[in-house]
């Protein structure tokens, strides 16, 4: 088990750290230390996602981050955080807030907006207090007891007439004591004259008796708000009506939040009873620590630090200012121009013949262009099976035979003589195979027992079957009664060589007419497949280049080659077994470059002789006429012929131009552009969104087209 920390930058993704938590050995303790701000710890997701490729690996994992943020959604996950490496070293993590309780510090927003805060200091040094309306006393809640501490006794009960302590809730929080339902406060007449409170009964309330006085607090009542003002001493208001001050609200108009009390540390005061209009005695003396009142502040006089918004027509004209000043900016700014210049000009004219060359050193010459020889290869298989059948009759074998005589007969000292067809030969083997000699045949055997002239002999049994191997006939078989006539002249038989050529009977296998008509049809679909996919590939391999294709269809080659070469058989019932036929296909094409085409006719026109001195050719107006392929290989050679025109003028700077035509009026730009650019047939001006009367202050919103135009009305643009 090891410890590791692993920093996570604010661009990490959790596809990242999900794969350095799987990288770790399982049992390790992972510490991810997230700087502030970090994209992967913004959502409970992610982490959540990171939790369980922690658990699935068995990695103790713990978050170190001061953002409080990411603090927030870790905790909010399950995950143990810490707010620095010093506060992961000592085991100090961060505390998640307790539910229904909110943390240490000033409010995000205002509990309890009617009640007041805390006093601050009195200008020029005066007791805050002396500046309240009523009198604030600070209540310190009881200190919790500290850890291991035995806890206090249950108090005893209270003695009649002491002040019982508020009660708290389980974290120390007071817990305001529950009201009695209000009784609705009977109206008051306009004419009626007021009169004061009456005790009401509250025996059923905590800290009152049933003689006190309405809007009194006695002697045992629990200091719930010593810091609110008692109720008004004087005539009831009307309810709804205007109050002047806090202290004129009856209780029941307050909607004390029991959370907002709690904020405060304290409890409010429980609502005052209801009044009884009805004549009652003054209220008896109050005993116990009275409550200072001070007097209701006037309504403010002075318009020091108010607000004072311009009438409701300065605004519309402001508004109204506004929008024509926007107006006027965006047509002052907003729009633009297109001036169309016509010039009459003598087009240059050249007609070169330029070839096409594989070779960089040789297209830098004059009329040459670099082009490119583009291949592509492909191939495709079937398999060709013969359907037809012929009879194949059947065959004898046949062989040699040459004879060796011995020392005791005939022959011993050499003989002549010849044999007819009715002699014959056998083999020793089981079953037997006969051969007859062939024909009438002279042999002649040397003396001293040399071996004889060839015999030729055929196998009187047809079929594969006499096809014996060498040595194999040894007998001389005589078809009269006398026996072997070998034996009788001290003759030996032998075959020096296997006999061969015995075919059995029976039927074979041969291509038939419709299975080359087959193959042949098949043959020409493969190469036309073959060659579509080449003219593809081709073009694909050429890109923006051009073709370079004369009309006899050369500098483009497609060859195929069909193996094995014997395929298709020439002639119908030729012998053959199935067999796989490969179409090879390869094909060459040669291409060149336009834009190579147009820097060599560029060049032919600046070099010409017809140029006049000082005069330049307008930019992006060269026009390629009548380009024809005399001729082409597929080896990337080429020559084609190409009329080339483009139009010439004197130097003419368009940016000073547009200077020079920015804020004038429309209707002086042509005097303008005639001064400037000689042979000017017209101009024309087109402004955007709107017609306005002066051109564009701005010479960047101002677009120059030249147009150039023959004496035959034909013509080209160009844009400045």
């Amino acid at each position: 088990m090891a410890k590791r920390l692993i920093h996570v930058g604010p661009e990490d993704d959790v596809a990242d750290l999900a794969g350095r938590l799987q990288a770790a050995d399982p049992g390790d303790e992972i510490a991810l230390t997230v700087a502030p701000g970090a994209q992967a710890f913004q959502t409970p997701l992610n982490l959540r996602l990171l939790r369980s490729v922690a658990m699935k690996r068995r990695l103790t994992t713990t978050i170190v981050s001061p953002d409080p943020r990411i603090q927030q959604v870790a905790q909010s996950v399950g995950l143990v955080v810490y707010s620095s490496v010093a506060a992961l070293e000592g085991g100090v993590p961060v505390d998640s807030p307790r539910p229904g309780f909110r943390p240490a510090g000033p409010a995000s927003r205002p509990q309890a907006p009617f009640l007041p805060g805390p006093p601050a200091p009195a200008p020029g040094g005066a007791s805050a207090v002396a500046a309240l309306p009523f009198e604030y006393v600070l209540r310190p809640l009881t200190p919790p007891a500290p850890a291991g501490a035995d806890l206090p006794e249950t108090p005893a009960a209270a003695a009649p007439g002491a002040v019982p302590a508020p009660r708290t809730g389980p974290w120390g929080a007071p817990i305001a004591p529950p009201r009695a339902p209000a009784t609705p406060e009977p109206v008051v007449p306009a004419w009626e004259a007021p009169v004061s409170f009456v005790p009401t009964p509250r025996a059923a309330d905590p800290g009152y008796t049933a003689s006190q006085p309405a809007g009194q607090i006695s002697p045992a009542s629990p200091p719930y708000a010593p810091f609110l003002p008692a109720s008004p001493a004087g005539p009831p208001l009307r309810p709804g009506g205007p109050r002047n001050s806090l202290s004129e609200i009856p209780d029941e108009e307050e909607s004390l939040s029991p959370w907002a009390a709690a904020a405060a540390g304290v409890i409010a005061t429980p609502p005052a009873p209801p009044s009884i209009l009805a004549p009652t005695p003054p209220p008896p003396p109050r005993t116990g620590l009275p409550i200072r009142r001070q007097p209701s502040p006037p309504p403010p006089t002075s318009t020091a630090g108010r607000i004072h918004l311009p009438q409701r027509r300065v605004i519309y004209g402001i508004v109204v200012g506004a929008l024509a000043l926007g107006v006027v900016l965006f047509l002052l700014l907003g729009t633009s121009a297109t001036v169309t210049i016509t010039v009459a000009e003598t087009p240059l004219k050249v007609t070169p013949t330029i070839q096409g060359t594989t070779s960089t050193a040789q297209a830098g010459q004059a009329n040459y262009i670099l082009s490119k020889q583009i291949t592509d290869t492909a191939s495709q298989t079937f398999q060709a099976t013969p359907t037809g059948s012929q009879p194949v009759p059947a065959v004898a074998a046949t062989a040699v035979v040459a004879l060796t005589a011995g020392g005791k007969g005939e022959c011993a000292n050499g003989c002549s003589f010849t044999l007819t067809s009715n002699y014959q030969f056998e083999t020793a083997t089981t079953p037997s195979i006969v051969f007859g000699v062939s024909g009438q045949t002279g042999v002649t055997i040397p003396a001293g027992g040399g071996t004889s002239s060839a015999i030729p002999v055929t196998a009187l049994t047809t079929g594969s079957i006499g096809n014996v191997p060498a040595g194999a006939i040894s007998l001389c078989p005589s078809t009269s009664a006398s026996g072997d006539w070998c034996t009788t002249l001290d003759l030996q038989a032998t075959n020096p060589a296997a006999a061969t050529g015995g075919v059995d009977g029976g039927t074979q296998t041969v291509a038939s007419a419709t299975d080359i008509a087959n193959w042949q049809e098949q043959l020409g679909q493969v190469e036309t497949t073959l060659g579509t996919k080449a003219t593809a590939d081709l073009s694909a391999k050429a890109g923006q280049d051009k073709l370079a294709i004369d009309p006899s269809g050369g500098g483009k080659s497609i060859t195929f080659v069909v193996s094995p070469s014997t395929f298709p058989p020439a002639t119908a019932n030729t012998v053959m077994s199935p067999e796989t036929v490969t179409v090879t296909m390869t094909a060459q094409e040669t291409v060149y470059n336009p834009a190579g085409l147009d820097a060599v006719v560029l060049k032919d026109l600046e070099t010409s002789s017809n140029l006049p001195a000082g005069d330049s050719l307008v930019p992006a107006q060269l026009q390629l006429n009548n380009v024809q392929i005399i001729q082409a290989g597929s080896d990337g050679s080429f020559a084609l012929s190409v009329s080339g025109v483009d139009y010439y003028h004197g130097k003419v700077d368009l940016t000073q131009l547009k200077s020079q035509l920015s804020g004038h009026s429309p209707g002086s730009v042509q005097g303008i552009v005639e001064q400037a650019i000689p042979n000017v047939k017209s101009v024309t001006v087109d402004e955007t969104p709107v017609q306005f009367l002066f051109m564009p202050f701005s010479s960047s919103s101002i677009h120059i087209v030249e147009t150039f135009v023959t004496s035959t009305g034909s013509g080209s643009s160009a844009s400045g």
